[in-house]
């Protein structure tokens, strides 16, 4: 953390919208900077993909982008010769599992199940599928967050959803409910900086 704590403020990009688990993960940073500077200050700008944080941190939109390690492209942050990897920190992810309409009754479906899911958590559907058993055919709608999949499932783009819980609690009043046991994993999360010399 040395690389950064020294200062009173960040502009930091991760992905969000509000719920997801990198937004989890910055406000979690936010508390340890803020222990090391009661005053310190963060600045979070969210966007829909990782693409568009890479974005952001390229074109100077923010000096800082925090992506987890896990994330299926983050070797394209590692290896862009304009990012420095300042920082990286273990931290849990909030509880996943999958939510479906608070009306919908998964034993009757008879028709292609519609399963939202980010790319990230795309891995956990076998380990939910032994638990919450579905029969017949299913389509996978792709989302780029979590908290997306759970808007998915609310506006009735989707039937169940792959979702965390902070998602979850933010969207529980448009008639969601959980349908599965939770999983978490703890995740090394890396904050890019810019490389500015030479520039």
């Amino acid at each position: 953390m040395s690389l950064i704590q020294g200062k009173s403020s960040l502009r930091l990009t991760t992905l969000g919208p509000e719920g997801t688990s990198s937004f989890c993960t910055a406000l979690h940073l936010e508390q340890m900077l803020k222990q090391q500077n009661p005053l310190f200050t963060l600045h979070l700008l969210l966007k829909r993909t990782f693409a568009e944080v890479f974005d952001s941190l390229l074109n100077k939109e923010a000096d800082y982008a925090l992506i987890p390690d896990a994330y299926e492209k983050a070797t394209r942050f590692f290896w862009c010769p304009h990012f420095d990897n300042m920082m990286h920190f273990l931290y849990s992810t909030p509880d996943y599992g999958i939510i479906s309409r608070t009306d919908f009754d998964l034993s009757r479906q008879d028709g292609l199940l519609r399963i939202a899911v980010c790319p990230a958590v795309e891995d956990l559907l076998p380990y939910f599928q032994t638990e919450v058993r579905w029969n017949g055919e299913s389509t996978i709608v792709s989302t780029s967050s979590t908290t997306e999949a759970a808007i998915f499932v609310a506006d009735d783009i989707a039937d169940i959803a792959v979702t965390n819980d902070t998602s979850f609690q933010l969207y529980q009043h448009k008639n969601l409910k959980w349908i599965s046991d939770h999983l978490r994993a703890n995740i090394v999360w890396s904050v890019f900086g810019r490389v500015e010399s030479g520039e």
